[in-house]
């Protein structure tokens, strides 16, 4: 929103949408995000976008170009880097790629242990793959240049992130289609090689220039690993369908060998690259050991039995793959209207500034239309006015009565009863600046008193340095302002008082207070003397249809007006096709041609009004000739003329009246004011004089009671002597024997912690066991069958049992809109091998609302190991060195109790170190110093 154009009005009327949108926000942008993420966190993220999703489509503006003064800032999720645009778009892209990072974390913490929590967790991923999908076609089509030139929102990277969303969500249906037991082997071959198409997309991804290099290298080598097993296990499953076959058929039991030597290959390079990234291959090592026990079975078999020649691996043809997943489109809870329409007086900027140009168009069409008008007018009054038109023709056509228009004006004069009118608003303009004046010195006389009461206690009290409360000079500059503004009134009113004595004040009071009949007994009588030889009959007529013409013009022009003020602005740009500047503008020219006609009905009458007049002109000269010689009609016009003149200057004077009764109440309440301003400072420079003195008072209090303390100090010691010492001395003998009894127990249990130890050592050696035989399947399908969630996983779930983390988010920092320009360190983001520990997605660090990069692995935090048994015995050396518990770290010294404790005969240094030990405790200090 503008704050110049159009207005505050415009902001008042959209407080309420600008107050969602800021509240909206405030629930994303946060500090610290949730993690794991909640669902109430991604569906403020999905109302959130959907709303920014809104004002796009509204026309908000969606390059930077358009708003300078909006700045959304966000960090890139791989590398912290900063980025600040200054759109809405910017905005939605990033709070959309932080929904996606949320549906995957929340599909990949799903415990997947039963058929609905698959579902959720496939369906999660795919959500996820649909949002990065839909950015990554927004940033590479016309919105690269609104969108945050970070990484996470490169299209290779997004890319890369789709790739491990799909390759989860397959990984997902992998898991379904094993726990049922029922999937035909070539059936979970050719779902596990869709998996493995899938991480290897991903992998090439990682190595893309513009990603390459940038992230973490352990990415590479996880999502080779990642691609590697489920080749791995494709190529096992495809071994075990070709022996099934083989059975039946009767041969081809080469190609089983041949399949599960491929098997065996792949699954020794996934363990390779493990080990670069330092990942657990133990999944990996059980599915060899499954695989080389069938593998050696089936050779044998072979070799004995059914002598077939075994195929090269690189001549089997390849697996086929079956991909069950894709990108979801975006759900309504991201792309539907919000439920209240937001900023519905608001235009997009290009039709915004096109109606602008309308409606200063149609505001300067009415202004000139009217003051053309205005000016016509005017000018057909002067010329009549100059020949004594109408009120001559009036005062020959009334007879004997005033005429009515004149009596019209008396009447609405009278009503205000002139007199009283005068007198009582006069006495209440006397009475309001009287209070202005007294306001003014009030205000005055508490700004005085509390500067000299600062003053006196500032001479009373040296060391109070007061306070800034005590600066008088703006409430002294609104005061002098103020007695400005009230001097120039009060000359003004002796100039009102003055005209209100004058004579000709009280005769147009007194003609004003005259009955009608009055009035027009004052009116000279024509006693019949002329009248028929006057026609003015053609005069009339002619005067009437220049009254009838000005105010049709007046009525055009009014109509003009109300049309343009209720013309619907939005209504003409809404329905625009084409949404382009020059769209709008032509709308805009179409919408101001339907104002051309009452233009060039009121241009033409002008034209009218000029052939009248000049009829008018004529007439009049034949009507003064007639009436030339006639006395009695000049004197009663003079007569109506004096009249109106009675009326205008009662008028002039009561609006003047009236118009100093109004400034001085609304001065009056300003002063007020102002005057509890200058009272509330004094009361604050009050306050801050007494908390001075209870602070003064506190430390007076303080430094005797210390005074007091070291005086008991010294007589204590002086009563008690030398045996309290040796108490202290046979109390320290005690304790130093009850810890060394303890020292020698924890000594016991060191030896036996050794010992376990070494037994633990002896255990790791050994090799894991082998499956037995014909449970090839089952020995390493709880890992590789249950990605992440069947009950018969460890609880330290490594490899292929979890599926990749959610992409990371970028992060918010300070403030909406105008965000700060601190930046927070940028944080390293973690290796492949430290998401596969358990690294989750958001940032540990507490960052302003940060993300990690995507990793693999399961998204509990891992505790640090414990120390190793050598490390526990160093540390309990260093807790039982100097026989006890290690001293506190040292305090700072109260210089005034090393005074107080030097003059009772103690050196410098034991005092000081006294009081270090005991925290400035003075008399724990007192009584080691006492002991010895």
């Amino acid at each position: 929103l503008d704050r110049d154009s159009p207005g505050v009005s415009e902001l008042d009327s959209n407080a309420s949408s600008l107050s969602t949108v800021k509240r909206q926000r405030s629930l994303v942008a946060l500090k610290t995000v949730p993690n794991p993420p909640t669902e109430t966190y991604l569906h403020d993220l999905h109302l959130y976008h959907r709303t920014l999703l809104s004002l796009e489509f509204s026309g908000f503006p969606t390059t930077d170009s358009d708003i300078p003064n909006l700045s959304v800032t966000w960090s890139c999720a791989f590398t912290s880097k900063p980025c600040t645009r200054s759109n809405v778009r910017a905005d939605r892209l990033a709070v959309l790629y932080n929904a996606a990072a949320a549906a995957a974390h929340l599909a990949g913490v799903e415990p997947r242990s039963d058929e609905r929590s698959l579902k959720s967790a496939c369906h999660g991923f795919q959500s996820a793959a649909g949002q990065l999908s839909h950015l990554r076609s927004v940033v590479s089509g016309d919105g690269s240049s609104c969108a945050p030139s970070t990484l996470d929102l490169d299209p290779e990277c997004l890319s890369m992130c789709e790739g491990v969303m799909l390759a989860q969500a397959q990984a997902c249906v992998y898991e379904k289609a094993k726990s049922g037991g029922s999937m035909k082997q070539g059936v979970l071959a050719k779902i596990a090689m869709g998996a493995h198409e899938m991480y290897h997309k991903a992998w090439e991804g990682a190595r893309a220039r513009s990603v390459q290099g940038k992230i973490d290298k352990g990415w590479e080598d996880g999502l080779r690993q990642q691609a590697l097993m489920f080749r791995a296990a494709a190529e096992y499953w495809e071994g075990l369908a070709a022996g099934a076959k083989a059975k039946e058929k009767g041969e081809g039991y080469g190609v089983e060998v041949a399949r599960l030597g491929e098997c065996l290959s792949y699954a020794e390079q996934a363990i390779i690259h493990g080990g670069k990234c330092k990942l657990d291959v133990t999944p990996v090592q059980q599915l060899k050991a499954a695989c080389t026990e069938r593998h050696q079975e089936a050779a044998a078999d072979n070799k004995t039995i059914y002598l077939e020649g075994v195929p090269p691996g690189r001549s089997l043809p390849p697996v086929k793959s079956a991909t069950l997943v894709k990108p979801l489109p975006l759900a309504a809870s991201l792309t539907a209207a919000p439920d209240t329409p937001l900023f519905p007086s608001l235009l997009p900027r290009p039709a915004r500034l096109a109606v602008e140009r309308l409606q200063e168009s149609l505001a300067t069409s009415l202004s000139n239309l009217e003051a053309s008008a205005s000016s016509l007018s005017a000018a057909a009054r002067s010329d009549l006015n100059a020949v004594d038109l109408p009120q001559s023709l009036e005062a020959h056509l009334a007879g004997d009565c005033l005429p009515a228009g004149v009596w019209e004006s008396v009447s609405g004069a009278q009503a205000l009863s002139p007199r009283r009118a005068l007198a009582s608003t006069k006495a209440t303009v006397d009475a309001a600046a009287a209070a202005c004046r007294g306001r003014l010195e009030a205000a005055k006389a508490a700004l005085d008193e509390w500067r000299d009461d600062d003053a006196r206690f500032k001479a009373e009290n040296p060391g109070y340095e007061g306070t800034r409360d005590a600066d008088q000079s703006a409430v002294r500059g609104a005061l002098d302002h103020y007695a400005d503004l009230v001097s120039n009134a009060g000359r003004s009113d002796l100039v009102v008082a003055a005209s209100l004595e004058t004579d000709g004040t009280r005769r147009a009071v007194a003609t004003l207070e005259k009955t009608r009949a009055e009035l027009d007994a004052g009116m000279p009588s024509r006693g019949g003397i002329g009248a028929k030889e006057i026609d003015a009959g053609e005069l009339k007529g002619a005067l009437l249809a220049l009254t009838r013409l000005m105010a049709e013009r007046d009525e055009r022009v009014a109509r003009f007006r109300s049309d343009v003020e209720a013309f619907d602005f939005k209504s003409a740009v809404s329905a625009v096709q084409d949404r382009t500047p020059a769209g709008y503008q032509k709308a805009c020219d179409e919408a101001l041609g339907r104002f051309d006609a009452p233009q060039i009905e009121v241009a033409g009458m002008e034209e009218a009004q000029a052939g009248l007049l000049a009829r008018i002109m004529a007439l009049n000269d034949a009507f003064r000739r007639q009436r030339g010689a006639d006395e009695v009609t000049r004197r009663r016009e003079e007569y109506v003329a004096g009249v109106e003149a009675s009326v205008a200057a009662f008028r002039a004077l009561y609006d003047q009246l009236v118009e100093g009764r109004n400034f001085y109440r609304s001065l009056e309440e300003r002063l007020a004011k102002t005057e509890q301003a200058a009272k509330d400072q004094g009361i604050s420079v009050r306050i801050a004089h007494q908390d001075y003195l209870d602070m003064k008072e506190r430390k007076e209090r303080s430094l005797s009671q210390e005074l007091a303390d070291a005086e008991l100090a010294k007589r204590l010691a002086t009563e008690l002597g030398a045996d309290d010492s040796l108490r202290r001395r046979e109390e320290q003998s005690n304790r130093d024997a009850q810890y060394a009894a303890s020292l020698v127990a924890m000594e016991e249990q060191s030896r036996e912690n050794e010992e376990a130890l070494v037994q633990l050592e002896k255990e790791k050696e050994k090799a894991p066991p082998k499956p037995k035989k014909g449970e090839a399947d089952n020995s390493w399908g709880s890992w590789f069958g249950s990605l992440g969630g069947s009950k018969d996983q460890t609880e330290e779930k490594t490899g292929l049992s979890q599926p990749l983390t959610a992409p990371p988010a970028p992060t918010p920092l300070q403030g909406y809109p105008g965000s700060s320009n601190d930046e927070a360190p940028p944080v390293p983001p973690p290796s492949f091998a430290a998401a596969q520990r358990g690294a989750p997605i958001y940032n540990r660090t507490e960052r302003a609302g940060s993300y990690e990069p995507p990793s693999i692995g399961p998204n509990s935090v891992v505790s640090p190991p414990p120390p190793s048994f050598e490390e526990a015995q160093l540390q309990a050396a260093m807790k039982i060195s100097g026989g006890g518990a290690a001293p506190p770290p040292p305090a700072d010294v109260d210089e005034s109790k090393v005074g107080t404790l030097r003059e009772m005969g103690f050196s410098d240094s034991d005092v000081r170190t006294a009081l270090a030990m005991h925290r400035n405790d003075q008399e724990a200090a007192l009584n080691q110093l006492l002991s010895g």
